[in-house]
């Protein structure tokens, strides 16, 4: 038996393998893979979640100083270490026999045994296992934010969706976990230590009917509160602070949240029936509880007959890599409704139809590309971006529908292109003509950059926004 050695902070472990030798249909059987793993924030321990060939799988957690398995838990799907505590949540399925068995007796959907959720706590120091096992129920997703971390406490907040039947909206508890802890100094030696106390859990929210919910990943780096939108008699938007959750909000209907700043921007709509949604800003300082309008049908700022678009491509904001801080402004889109015409197949000639799309002739394909562009003439779209500081500015135009900017940026600048495809070109091997122009977001001065270009797709702003690919 071969040893492989691994160092783990400064620490050699010794793990032994096994010689190599001719594979036989025993060994697949017996075939197991690392589904996921993880280490704890101290270092200390590890998890791997082991999934064979058939049947159920396990998680194990490792003492990384030793490399020994200090213990084992059966039908484990995920995993998860919340930062600040250094508690494993984990989700445990169902036995996959059990499951097979009721399934072939016709059990109703309802009443098949569902995922629970639980809680770890290892002892501290050595880590020689589990201490203690908290239950958290039924479970069909999670999510964790860090919380924060004071004199003598240390917080984790986080989100468990339960199952929810069919056609039935699913139920979201908003549980913060926080240990308390005290400095202890040793007589003998005079070194300073940390005595950690029993987690405590505790469901600060409950809601029922929930459409959505989110918070900021871990890479936007966003300082921001959670939010949950649930479908009432009138919906509902909860802004969730580090232990200050509220309701903040009601109206018809909320979609398309996001982060940005120090906040959430999202569109509202006051009425089901109400054409185009308002686009707001909320932020989570304590001392600006309002909401910001940022834009609505024909407000001020917007183009003539434009609003909010309901559609299109979202916008991930991400906090400045270099500074950290969220400076530069939040791109949306903005469309207004024409009546565009129609087309009549009987009549049309293939080389027109064919105009709609560069690749066919065949009513098949061409027909639902018509529909495409008549949905697109009727709805045509622009670019524009807002902040606190700087409000709104209009970014892209109808010479130059589409637009570009970077992900994370302090630079202010965007770029701005429209395409025209060729008519005569039926070739999978595509370069599509660009005509592109460079603006700063704040001033609306531009530089253009080219006409026809023939480039294999849209140019792209680097995320620093200082250098343009194409």
């Amino acid at each position: 038996m071969a040893l492989w050695t691994s160092q783990v902070y400064g620490q050699s472990v010794e793990i032994p393998v096994a010689p190599k030798r001719p594979l036989s249909h025993a060994d697949y059987d017996r075939w197991e893979s690392i589904k996921s793993f993880g280490m704890d924030g101290m270092g200390d321990l590890a998890y791997a979640i082991v999934a064979p060939q058939e049947g159920d799988g396990y998680l194990a957690v490792y003492q990384l100083a030793s490399g020994r398995e200090i213990a084992r838990i059966p039908r484990v799907s995920r995993a998860e270490w919340l930062p600040n505590t250094g508690t494993l949540l984990i989700k445990q399925d169902p036995a996959e026999a059990e499951m097979r068995r009721l399934k072939l007796k016709k059990t109703k959907k309802e009443d098949l045994p569902v995922s629970q959720a639980y809680l770890l706590t290892f002892e501290a120091g050595s880590a020689l296992g589990i201490a203690r096992t908290d239950t958290l129920g039924a479970i069909s997703r999670w999510g964790i934010q860090g919380g924060y971390s004071e004199t003598e406490v240390i917080q984790d907040d986080l989100f468990l969706e339960r199952p929810a039947k069919d056609k039935e909206k699913p139920h979201l508890d908003y549980v913060t976990v926080w240990v308390e802890y005290e400095e202890v100094i040793h007589e003998e030696s005079g070194e300073y230590s940390w005595r950690l106390y029993p987690p405590v859990l505790d469901t600060l929210m409950a809601f029922d009917q929930v459409l959505d919910w989110g918070f900021p990943k871990e890479e936007q780096n966003l300082f921001a509160s959670w939010y949950v939108i649930t479908e009432n008699k009138d919906s509902k938007l909860a802004e969730l602070h580090w232990n200050r959750p509220q309701i903040v909000e009601t109206a018809a209907e909320f979609s398309r949240v996001s982060f940005a700043f120090n906040g959430i921007i999202y569109q509202k709509k006051d009425r089901k029936d109400q054409g185009y949604p308002s686009l707001w800003y909320r932020d989570m300082h304590p001392e600006q509880p309002s909401p910001v309008l940022i834009a609505e049908f024909n407000s001020p700022g917007l183009p003539p007959g434009y609003g909010p678009y309901s559609g299109g491509r979202t916008h991930t904001y991400k906090a400045n890599s270099e500074s950290g801080s969220c400076d530069y402004p939040y791109p949306f889109q903005i469309t207004r409704t024409i009546q565009a015409p129609e087309w009549n197949d009987s009549t049309t000639l293939p080389e027109e139809r064919a105009k709609l799309d560069v690749w066919t002739y065949h009513d098949a394909q061409i027909q639902p590309l018509q529909a495409k562009r008549k949905r697109d003439l009727e709805n045509p779209t622009l670019w524009m971006t807002w902040s606190p500081q700087e409000g709104l500015h209009q970014v892209s135009t109808p010479s130059y529908p589409e637009a570009s900017l970077p992900s994370h940026s302090t630079g202010g600048l965007a770029i701005r292109f429209t395409q025209k495809p060729y008519e005569g070109q039926y070739s999978w091997e595509f370069q599509l003509p660009y005509d592109v122009e460079l603006v700063h977001v704040a001033s609306g001065q531009t530089v253009h950059v080219g006409t026809n270009m023939s480039v294999s797709g849209a140019p792209q702003l680097s995320p620093a926004g200082d250098a343009l690919t194409y």
